[in-house]
């Protein structure tokens, strides 16, 4: 299940978090024992946020192949100047809100970075791990809000126009 939390009002998305912060808003959040016996909070892997970002969907969005101004919060479509409130644009078919576009969102997933010309490290060699964003941002062309595009950054990295949202899950023993 997806949970967002929002960082200032109610309908303000949550920006300005690195993964660093994402992670230890969750450790504090699990602390306080709001969720069901026997399930946690966490950010989604990769896969779980491009599954719901899709809704059951097989096109680039997940209202189709193509955008309108009413679709998505992205660069070039008011207000691109800011992240939209929450809930300004329709949800995907499952209910949830701006998962293209409006903010960026990072996941548990992670991986190191691959340099060009072939140059790649392993988790045995040094390099930078990086961690997959997912969704676009208000700053982003629309080809990067699509539901398969990904992108990463060190855990430190933070921006305003990328935020979380996260998943209340079954705890695995």
């Amino acid at each position: 299940m997806f949970v967002s939390i929002p960082r200032y009002a109610d309908k303000n998305p949550v920006t300005l978090a690195s993964w660093n912060d994402c992670r230890k808003f969750v450790e504090k959040l699990n602390k306080r024992k709001e969720c069901p016996e026997g399930f946690e909070f966490r950010l989604p892997t990769e896969e779980e946020w491009e599954y719901a970002c899709r809704a059951g969907t097989t096109t680039a969005f997940s209202f189709g192949d193509s955008v309108k101004d009413h679709d998505m919060n992205c660069s070039g479509r008011p207000p691109y100047t800011s992240p939209a409130l929450v809930g300004k644009y329709r949800p995907n078919p499952w209910g949830l809100y701006d998962m293209h576009g409006n903010v960026e969102e990072w996941t548990a997933t992670s991986k190191f970075h691959e340099f060009e010309y072939g140059l790649q490290y392993t988790e045995e060699e040094p390099g930078m791990l990086f961690y997959i964003i997912r969704g676009g941002g208000w700053k982003d062309p629309a080809k990067y809000c699509r539901s398969a595009y990904r992108n990463g950054a060190g855990a430190e990295f933070f921006s305003e126009d990328l935020g979380f949202r996260i998943v209340l899950s079954k705890i695995v023993e």
